[in-house]
């Protein structure tokens, strides 16, 4: 009978002219893969009826101090390049870019 040997892989770092090689993914088993889907849907759920108030306020207190929307949205490139909106609470006033440079003068 044959015996397999098994090379080890030194990391290298590739020269300027070298190109990386994409990396292939081994096959995630289904079961593994429900499972862990069931636990990410279940905790988020979780977490987000937990801080929920915390947004609550969050989204008083921006909406409070200065006009205009709570929630800023964009598009942006994602994995892949595919499009995606991103939200996140607004942390600039509204008219920024009209104030860009009083925003950021330097004193």
């Amino acid at each position: 009978m044959g015996q397999t040997l098994l090379a080890e892989r030194v990391p290298t770092r590739p020269s300027a002219d070298e190109r990386v090689a994409s990396v292939e993914l081994a096959a995630t088993p289904l079961p593994y893969a429900i499972a862990k889907r069931t636990l990410d849907i279940t905790a988020s759920a979780l977490l987000l009826a937990l801080f929920s108030p915390v947004v609550l306020l969050v989204a008083v207190l921006v909406r409070l101090d200065s006009p205009g929307p709570v929630i800023f949205k964009q598009k942006r490139v994602g994995t892949g390049g595919r499009l995606f909106t991103f939200y996140k609470f607004r942390t600039m006033a509204l008219d920024a870019s009209a104030r860009f440079p009083d925003l950021y003068a330097y004193r």
